[in-house]
């Protein structure tokens, strides 16, 4: 969680994109314009992107199926607002 955004920042400054925060607020450049850095980093921010994706999907699938198909009940201990 913290390697993605860190990376996709670093790519993104290699590529010479800057990266706006809120309207003109920009965040500075960790690295200067290497065009070759840029195309070094996808790869990594793709994968670390797709792990964090799995991960997720890898705790709401469980959770899915024991709230909409066994219906044990599980979910409405986890949650506080039911």
């Amino acid at each position: 969680m913290f390697a993605l955004p860190l990376v996709g920042w670093m790519m993104l400054s290699a590529g010479g994109d800057p990266i706006s925060l809120v309207g003109t607020v920009h965040l500075p450049r960790p690295v200067g314009v290497v065009p070759a850095l840029f195309v070094l980093l996808q790869r990594p921010h793709t994968l670390l992107a797709l792990i964090l994706f799995l991960t997720i999907m890898m705790n709401f699938g469980p959770a899915a199926f024991h709230a909409w198909v066994r219906r044990a009940g599980v979910f409405r201990r986890m949650v506080r607002w039911r």
